[in-house]
């Protein structure tokens, strides 16, 4: 035998079984049993989830038994569609720490979730219609850094997002963010303001327990009608002198020599110092 013959022999040999390779490869690389069923099975919803329990992670079925909970129906086919009718839906203090089986609930309007453990937002980034949000008040944040995700919600209006670990404010900059009102950002690491100079719908700013020093970016925010700066590193408050509607102002707490210096703030009705 030639080896020209030598050579076909081994690539018949061989051919079926780098074929049965090529077609396994990607399961085995992919050896979550959720993503091997395809490359958006980790962003399916609550349903999926729901009735593939042992296929989903603690968090991932945390998550779904709550929303179980809250509808208190029979089956997961009867809690997906009574949670589909709702246009809002409140779950705070709940432990939680995956949203994605929020993802299909993309009717919500509302939505509440302070006081869990919650660290990626990006399963929200599918809840489009969404108003108002909330995920951290008073008594209870989470453990967000990265607000990325958040840039498209253009119908966002309030956001609420203090006791977390925010430092890096750039998401603010993108325009589809510029229909905000109302804004807290209480009980962060914020030092740097200037990406909220894009925000000028802005009537509502809550930055209290901060590290801020310079506020001048907030001169070109003039809806403003409430504003809480307390508890934080500022040293002048001149560029306020701009915000003409503005009507409650706090700034305890903070690195201010002489209020009376800024008498253009007189025109202001409430002002906690």
């Amino acid at each position: 035998m030639t080896d020209t013959q030598n050579q076909r022999s081994d690539y018949t040999l061989y051919s079926p079984l780098l074929a049965y390779l090529l077609l396994s490869l990607p399961l085995l690389i992919c050896r979550d049993p959720l993503l091997a069923q395809g490359a958006t099975a980790s962003y399916r919803g609550f349903l999926f989830h729901c009735q593939n329990r042992a296929q989903t992670s603690h968090e991932i079925q945390h998550t779904v038994d709550q929303l179980h909970k809250l509808t208190g129906m029979s089956s997961c086919q009867l809690s997906e569609t009574h949670l589909k009718r709702k246009p809002f839906l409140v779950m705070r203090f709940m432990e939680l720490r995956d949203l994605r089986p929020l993802t299909e609930f993309t009717q919500l309007t509302d939505l509440s979730l302070g006081g869990n453990s919650i660290s990626d937002l990006s399963p929200l980034s599918e809840l489009k219609n969404l108003i108002s949000l909330n995920l951290g008040g008073q008594l209870g944040g989470n453990l967000i850094s990265d607000l990325s995700p958040l840039k498209s919600l253009n119908k966002l209006e309030t956001l609420i997002i203090n006791r977390n670990q925010i430092s890096d404010l750039t998401v603010f900059r993108d325009p589809a963010l510029v229909g905000l009102k109302h804004l807290e950002l209480a009980r962060n690491q914020i030092e740097d303001l200037r990406p909220l100079e894009q925000l000028v719908n802005l009537e509502v700013l809550s930055l209290r327990s901060n590290k801020i020093r310079d506020i001048s970016a907030l001169e070109k925010l003039t809806k403003l009608r409430d504003l809480d700066l307390n508890n934080n590193k500022i040293i002048s408050v001149l560029a306020l002198i701009k915000l003409r509607q503005l009507h409650t102002l706090r700034i305890r707490y903070n690195h201010l020599k002489d209020f009376a210096e800024y008498p253009g703030l007189r025109k202001i009705k409430q002002i906690e110092y």
